[in-house]
C-alpha cells in the first residue's frame, strides 16, 4: 500500500513540474556585446595619422615621421636612428595603409591598433632601372595615444624596431666574405711556400721570393709550380 501510494506521490510530481517547465517562457540566449575600442570619429583621427606617416615614408623624411610621435615617447633616439638608416638606404614607391582594426584600450587614452600595410622599395646603392622592386604586405600592431586635441599619436611598434637593418646586415656578410677571402689567400700563400721549400732539387730563389705575401705565392705558382705540374 505504501509503495503504491509513493508510485502515485512521483508520477504526480512529475506530471506537475513537466507542465511548468512548457509553460514557462522560454529566455533568449545571452549574447556577448563588445562597445568598439574607438569611435567613428576617433577612427577618422587614427587613419589621419597613418595617412601622415604613409606620406612621411614617400617622401623619406624622417623628421616628418618622428612628429607623429607622441613627446617623451620611450626609445625615441633609437627609432630615428632606424629611420635615418631606412630612407639612407631605401626609397619607398609605395606605402598605402590597407585596413586598420582596433584591438584593444590599454589605459584611458591608449589604444593597440591592427595595421595591414602594403609598399613597394628599392636600393639607393642601384640605378632603379637595374634592380627589381621589393613588395611586401604585412601586418603590424602599433600602440597610439590619444592627444588633447582629439589626434592621435604613435607610441610604439616593433615594425619601427626592424627599419634600416639591411645595410647592417649587408655589411655583415662582405665582412664573412672578406674574411673567407682572405683565409683562402693565406692558404694558397702556405701551399705554394710548403711546394717551394720541398721541391727537389732545392732552388734558392723560389724559396725566397716565395716567402713575399701572396705576390710572392702567386709568382711562384705561374713560374714554378704550374710549369712543373704541366710537364709531369
Amino acid at each position: 500500500m505504501l509503495s503504491r501510494f509513493s508510485s502515485v506521490l512521483c508520477t504526480f510530481l512529475f506530471v506537475l513540474v513537466s507542465s511548468y517547465a512548457a509553460t514557462s517562457p522560454a529566455k533568449p540566449p545571452l549574447k556577448a556585446t563588445a562597445e568598439p575600442t574607438l569611435s567613428a570619429q576617433e577612427m577618422l583621427a587614427v587613419q589621419d595619422l597613418f595617412q601622415r606617416l604613409s606620406e612621411a615614408f614617400l617622401a623619406g623624411d624622417p623628421q616628418a615621421c618622428m612628429r607623429l610621435f607622441a613627446p617623451g615617447v620611450s626609445g625615441y633616439d633609437r627609432i630615428a636612428a632606424n629611420l635615418r638608416s631606412e630612407f639612407h638606404q631605401t626609397v619607398y614607391r609605395k606605402f598605402e595603409v590597407v585596413q586598420i582594426l582596433p584591438e584593444d584600450t590599454l589605459r584611458p587614452g591608449v589604444h593597440s591598433v591592427d595595421v595591414r600595410l602594403q609598399f613597394e622599395l628599392v636600393a639607393r646603392d642601384k640605378p632603379p632601372e637595374y634592380q627589381p622592386s621589393i613588395r611586401n604586405s604585412t601586418s603590424e600592431i602599433f600602440t597610439i595615444k590619444k592627444m588633447d586635441d582629439g589626434s592621435f599619436a604613435l607610441l610604439h611598434s616593433a615594425f619601427f624596431e626592424n627599419l634600416g637593418l639591411r645595410q647592417g646586415m649587408g655589411m655583415v656578410v662582405e665582412g664573412l666574405l672578406a674574411l673567407i677571402s682572405l683565409c683562402a689567400l693565406l692558404a694558397f700563400w702556405v701551399w705554394m711556400g710548403w711546394e717551394a721549400w720541398r721541391t727537389r732539387p732545392k732552388q734558392r730563389l723560389w724559396r725566397v721570393l716565395v716567402l713575399v705575401p701572396l705576390l710572392g705565392a702567386l709568382v711562384y705558382f705561374v713560374g714554378g709550380y704550374l710549369p712543373r705540374k704541366l710537364r709531369g
